[in-house]
Formats: C-alpha cells, sequence, structure tokens
C-alpha cells in the first residue's frame, strides 16, 4: 500500500485548540491491474475546550473507508471492504470537582450509506487519583454500544498503583455483553487481566501482560511480553 498522510494542529485561542488528520491512498486495482489513483481514504478533525481548570470538553468527526490491500496483486482486496465511506460524530466533556476525582461522559455517532442502521456509543467514567494519598489509582467505565449488527454493554473496573518510581501495576477487570441482532441468545465475557511496565532504565523497559478470559463458549488464557528501547 502506498499513501499519504498529513496531520496538523493549531491554538485558536487561550481556550481552544484544533487536531486534524488525513490519508490519501496513492494506488488503486483497475481490471486486475495496480494503476495510480488518490483518494481520500481517512480524515479526522477534532476541536477542544478548555474553559477552566475543572472542564475540558472536544468535538470531533471522523470519515473512514476501508481500502485495498495490494500485496497479492488480486483483482478483488485480500480482505473484506465496503467502498462506502463511514462518518462519525464525537463529544466528550470531563468535570473534575475535586482535586483528583474527574467524571466523564462521551458519545458517538456513526452511519454508512448502505448499514441496516447506524451507530452509537454512550459511555461514562470516573477516576480518582491517589485515593487517602496510598498511590492508588481507581477507575470505572460504562459503555453502552449499538453497533451494526451488535447491541451490548460493558463495564471496567481498574486499579492501578506505581512501585519505586518505575514499575507500575496494573489490573483490570471487564464485563462485556451483547447480542446479535435476530438472534435471541445474549453472550457474556469476561477478562480478568495483570499488566506490568517496568522501566529499567532511561533507554530501556519491559511489558508484561496476562489475561484470563471467562467466555460463554471457551475460556482461555493470553499472555504477552515486549522489551523495548527508547532512542
Amino acid at each position: 500500500r502506498s499513501f499519504v498522510y498529513m496531520q496538523g494542529s493549531a491554538t485558536l485561542g487561550p481556550a481552544y485548540t484544533m487536531f486534524g488528520n488525513a490519508e490519501v491512498d496513492l494506488n488503486t486495482i483497475s481490471n486486475g491491474q495496480r494503476a495510480s489513483a488518490s483518494r481520500l481514504t481517512s480524515a479526522m478533525l477534532y476541536f477542544d475546550y478548555y474553559p477552566a481548570r475543572w472542564l475540558s470538553a472536544s468535538l470531533g468527526y471522523d470519515g473512514t473507508r476501508s481500502v485495498y490491500l495490494l500485496e497479492s496483486m488480486k483483482d478483488v482486496p485480500d480482505s473484506m471492504f465496503n467502498e462506502s465511506m463511514r462518518h462519525g460524530l464525537h463529544a466528550r466533556a470531563t468535570v473534575r470537582p475535586l482535586s483528583g476525582i474527574s467524571f466523564t461522559g462521551a458519545a458517538s455517532l456513526g452511519t454508512r450509506k448502505g448499514d441496516p442502521r447506524n451507530t452509537r456509543t454512550l459511555s461514562g467514567e470516573v477516576r480518582l487519583l491517589d485515593i487517602f494519598d496510598s498511590g492508588i489509582h481507581a477507575g470505572a467505565r460504562y459503555e453502552d454500544v449499538t453497533g451494526v449488527y451488535l447491541n451490548g454493554t460493558e463495564i471496567t473496573y481498574e486499579l492501578e498503583r506505581l512501585f519505586l518510581s518505575s514499575i507500575n501495576l496494573l489490573l483490570r477487570y471487564d464485563v462485556y455483553a451483547y447480542s446479535v441482532t435476530g438472534l435471541g441468545h445474549a453472550f457474556r465475557t469476561q477478562t480478568m487481566s495483570t499488566s506490568v511496565n517496568w522501566s529499567l532504565s532511561r533507554s530501556l523497559y519491559t511489558t508484561a501482560r496476562g489475561d484470563y478470559v471467562i467466555d460463554d463458549t471457551m475460556n482461555s488464557v493470553r499472555a504477552f511480553v515486549e522489551v523495548g528501547v527508547w532512542f
């Protein structure tokens, strides 16, 4: 895939900022052959508003299309695709009534020509920082999702603690319940996660994560380890 990526940001005043980006694909498939053609495949624009230290809000728009994968030079994409543009509107507001406490509400609406229905997301989140000077941060989040073919709700709880100024421990419990349009059965997935991030030095770090997934069909265990170098 050949494409051009552009992004930019601007400060519009003491309380306003703006950020946007876009991707333009440079190739497509024509009569089974790779051909040069430019086409906008994604665009995003966000406005952020900070009227006071205790309040912030943002409003955004994004439009995306699926892209052709050309590595095999097939006359059809290597993955499922839809040519029409998906449009999305996003809104978010955060209130900090007291030091260390924040409440966030968010909503999004997506639409695409040909889909049987629009998509929407409503969510709320509360975060507590440095609870009783213990160094422990906690958060809880609820999300209600209406997809093109799915209806679901998700609840997430998190506990986070920094040790020795270099080791960050995160515990997460997530419950996702959803149903498929046209089917009477409801599905439920629980995920218990533990992750550790350790900054070994100013340039070397490691991350380890383990997930235990309890599903209606089959339970599973996932493990992930990463070692990286900052340049």
